[in-house]
């Protein structure tokens, strides 16, 4: 698709007016030394045509800027791999501009990251010895390229980017203003229903735990526009239904649970419930999240994930949000680990078997079936 041809497809489907597209259509153009205008053409494509417009706007400029690592945009390498048994069509994605990331000297030459830094200004310095790259004042001193502002989620701040190493079009990162570490706590859940109402369900907003975040030490979110193969699964029966909401534990490769309904707040109150009971069964339990909201009715996946359960065999680097979603990102292709040829031949067995080598011990799934099953949320 053509940025030409995008741009006609938004436009039509969210009938906007002839001068918030000339302001759209001017921004995306603007280079990134006019980071100032840039915001503030954002600020005011936010207020006259809400969020979701905002968002796509700034990821296509950052795309023309050269801060995102390719264009999503054009025709990538996909194959479908349908499942009948879960009713998911997982999609392999091969995706070589991830690994431009490791590529210092070409990050710098873009603008990506600073060639020279003012360490004095840097501020949380991980164990590592690098500082925080989700802090909003380190972003400002070591990526010019990157522009990020600032929105209000529930009772917090967070710093909205586009997500340099994308994996879908329109890839963000959503990051706390505080340097607060990427532990899960109740209050993501209100993040997360809160980002969905501003972007008016035009998005989807995932959440790692300690299961996929690369960045441990700074509570963030990702989001994106593009859907997700779970959405299609055979949900099965409820094993749960009330007029609010419904419960289901479809037949799937790791734990799910797909909680549905109108009622945020008993929805956070049993999914928090379910994440606080696994948890409770070995510090190395984890968690991804899903949500997403369609005719006022938010539909959330909570896949139970284990920290010391992390790689699938044959694919580099842990299974997140994006992969238990049914969206393999495949990118790596040298040396002794080649996933262009796991790319061109795999089927639903390597998919079955990757997820067998993340899935949690049967012994502590069972155990947290038996919790449920007291409580009555589970037959």
């Amino acid at each position: 698709m053509t940025e030409k041809q995008y741009w006609k497809e938004i436009f039509e489907k969210f009938r906007v007016s002839d001068s918030l597209k000339e302001l759209i259509l001017k921004t995306v153009s603007l280079p990134i030394s006019k980071k100032d205008e840039i915001l503030k053409n954002i600020k005011s494509i936010k207020e006259r045509g809400g969020l979701f417009l905002a968002l796509i706007t700034l990821f296509r400029q950052q795309v023309r800027c050269g801060f995102v690592l390719g264009d999503p945009l054009k025709e990538k390498e996909e194959r479908v791999v349908r499942d009948k048994k879960t009713g998911v069509d997982f999609i392999l994605s091969w995706n070589p501009d991830r690994e431009l990331r490791k590529n210092h000297k070409m990050l710098m030459a873009r603008g990506i990251i600073s060639k020279k830094v003012d360490e004095k200004k840097l501020v949380n310095i991980a164990p590592n010895g690098k500082p925080c790259y989700l802090c909003w004042k380190n972003i400002k001193e070591q990526n010019p390229a990157e522009i990020i502002f600032k929105i209000r989620l529930a009772n917090e701040y967070f710093y909205i980017g586009s997500n340099f190493a994308y994996i879908t079009n329109n890839h963000f990162t959503v990051m706390n203003s505080k340097h607060i570490p990427q532990t899960f706590r109740e209050e993501i859940f209100d993040f997360m229903f809160s980002f969905l109402d501003k972007t008016d369900g035009y998005f989807k907003i995932i959440y790692n735990g300690l299961a996929g975040a690369s960045i441990k030490w700074h509570e963030h979110l990702q989001a994106t526009s593009e859907d997700f193969p779970v959405q299609k699964i055979n949900q099965g029966e409820p094993v749960l239904k009330k007029s609010s909401f419904s419960l289901h534990t479809p037949d799937y490769y790791i734990p799910l649970f797909i909680l549905t309904g109108t009622d945020r707040k008993k929805i956070k109150e049993m999914a928090s419930f379910i994440l606080n009971e696994w948890e409770k069964l070995s510090p190395n339990h984890t968690e991804n999240l899903l949500m997403l909201k369609k005719n006022k009715k938010f539909k959330l996946y909570l896949f139970l994930r284990d920290s010391k359960r992390l790689v699938g065999e044959g694919k580099s680097g842990a299974m997140a949000s994006f992969e238990v979603s049914g969206r393999i990102v495949l990118s790596v292709e040298n040396g002794d680990f080649d996933e262009r040829e796991i790319f061109k031949k795999a089927g639903i067995l390597w998919i079955i078997k990757i997820f067998s080598d993340i899935k949690p011990s049967e012994k502590m799934i069972k155990s947290l079936y038996t919790r449920l099953k007291e409580r009555g949320m589970v037959k």
